[in-house]
C-alpha cells in the first residue's frame, strides 16, 4: 500500500487558547507539528503518496510541507471550498484512489505498526478495515461489535442505545479502504464516517475491525494536548508500538499456566495454587507473578484490571482446560468480557 489520505481541515477551535494562528493539524507537539509526526510514520512504512484534505488556514500546511520532497513523500492537496465533514474530501479525490488506501485524521497522534494493519486488511480480504482500540471513555465514543473473525457486526454511533452491553472497541479514526468503499459515499454532501457511513456499511461490504493497543490519541483540547506531550516525553507512545514487547496480565481461571495437576475446575482442588504459580512461572524471565489462590467473582476480576491498568494494557483469562476436558463446550459467555471492558 502506497497511498494515504489525511483529513487535515480542522480549525482547532478548542485549541485556540494555546495557539490560534495555525490550523489544528499544525499544532506543535513538543515543538513539532502534529502532521509531521503522521507523515514521518507513513514514510517509515513505505507510503509514497500522501493526499492532504485541507480547508481552514491551509496555507500554513502547504508552506511547511510544500510538495513533500523534503519529507521523503509526494504530497498532494485537495482544498475544500466548504467543509464537507470527514467524507466529502475523500469522495472528491475518488479518481485518484484506484488502489487500497489508508485514511488518517489530522488531529490524532499515533505510533502504529502500519505494515501490520495493512497485512491484516489483505489477509481478511476486507473491503474496509477500521482501527479500534479500548479507551477510558467508551460510553461517549463510537463503538463496534465484532464476531470471532473480527468482522464488524454492528456499529454504535454515540449516543448509544440505553442499557447497551458493549465491548470496549472504540473507533480510533484510522481506516484502510478498498476503492469499492467510495461507491457508497455521496459526492458534495457533508457527512461523517462514524455517524453516517459506518452504521450501515458492514451490511453492504466486508468490514473488519483491527484491534490494537497501540497509541492513538486525539489531541483536540488543551488538556489532551498536554497528555499527548507527556506520553511522548515519557516514552509511552513509542513503547506501545507492537514492534516492541508488550506487558500482559494473565488470570489463570482453570490451571492452564499452572503446574500440571491435571484439571483444576474448582479452587478447593488446588489449595497450593500460589506456590504452583511461583514454581512454574518464575522459571521464565519474562514473567512477574502476583500470588492469589482464586478469583471469586467478577468484581475481583474488575479490581485486578483496575490495579494493573497503569502497568499494562492487556489482561487475558484462560479457559482452554475447561474446553479440552468437556467441562465447558464453548468459550465463556461474552458478557463476562463485556463486563471487564466496561469496568
Amino acid at each position: 500500500m502506497k497511498t494515504a489520505v489525511i483529513l487535515a481541515g480542522g480549525k482547532g477551535t478548542r485549541l485556540a487558547e494555546v495557539r490560534a494562528d495555525v490550523p489544528k493539524p499544525m499544532m506543535p507537539v513538543l515543538g513539532k507539528p502534529l502532521l509531521a509526526y503522521q507523515i514521518d510514520l507513513l514514510k517509515a512504512h513505505g507510503f509514497t503518496t500522501v493526499w492532504l484534505i485541507v480547508n481552514h488556514m491551509y496555507e500554513h500546511i502547504e508552506s511547511y510541507f510544500s510538495d513533500g520532497k523534503d519529507f521523503g513523500v509526494d504530497i498532494k492537496y485537495y482544498v475544500e471550498e466548504k467543509p464537507l465533514g470527514t467524507v466529502g474530501g475523500v469522495k472528491a479525490i475518488e479518481a485518484q484512489l484506484k488502489e487500497p488506501f489508508l485514511v488518517l485524521y489530522g488531529d490524532v497522534l499515533m505510533d502504529m505498526d502500519l505494515s501490520r494493519l495493512v497485512a491484516f486488511h489483505h489477509n481478511k480480504n476486507a473491503d474496509a478495515t477500521l482501527v479500534v482500540h479500548p479507551n477510558d471513555h467508551p460510553y461517549d465514543s463510537d463503538l463496534l461489535a465484532v464476531d470471532n473473525e473480527s468482522r464488524v457486526t454492528a456499529f454504535y454511533a454515540k449516543p448509544h442505545p440505553e442499557g447497551l452491553r458493549y465491548r470496549n472497541l472504540v473507533n480510533a479514526a484510522a481506516y484502510v479502504f478498498d476503492p469499492v468503499v467510495l461507491e457508497h459515499l455521496e459526492p458534495g454532501v457533508k457527512a461523517d464516517f462514524g455517524k453516517d457511513i459506518f452504521p450501515t456499511l458492514h451490511s453492504k461490504l466486508n468490514v473488519f475491525a483491527y484491534n490494537t493497543p497501540e497509541y492513538l490519541k486525539d489531541m483536540g483540547t488543551p488538556d489532551r494536548l498536554e497528555k499527548v506531550e507527556e506520553a511522548l516525553k515519557s516514552g509511552k507512545v513509542a513503547a506501545r508500538n507492537l514492534n516492541n514487547k508488550q506487558r500482559c496480565v494473565f488470570l489463570d481461571r482453570d490451571g492452564v499456566i499452572n503446574i500440571d495437576t491435571d484439571l483444576i475446575d474448582r479452587p478447593e482442588d488446588d489449595p497450593d495454587a500460589p506456590s504452583h504459580y511461583v514454581q512454574w512461572l518464575e522459571k521464565y524471565n519474562e514473567f512477574r507473578t502476583v500470588q492469589n489462590s482464586e478469583v471469586p467473582d467478577l468484581r475481583a476480576v474488575g479490581e485486578a484490571r483496575r490495579h494493573c491498568r497503569q502497568a499494562t494494557h492487556s489482561l487475558r483469562g484462560t479457559c482452554l482446560s475447561l474446553l479440552a476436558h468437556g467441562v465447558q463446550h464453548k468459550p465463556p459467555e461474552s458478557a463476562l468480557h463485556h463486563y471487564l471492558e466496561q469496568e
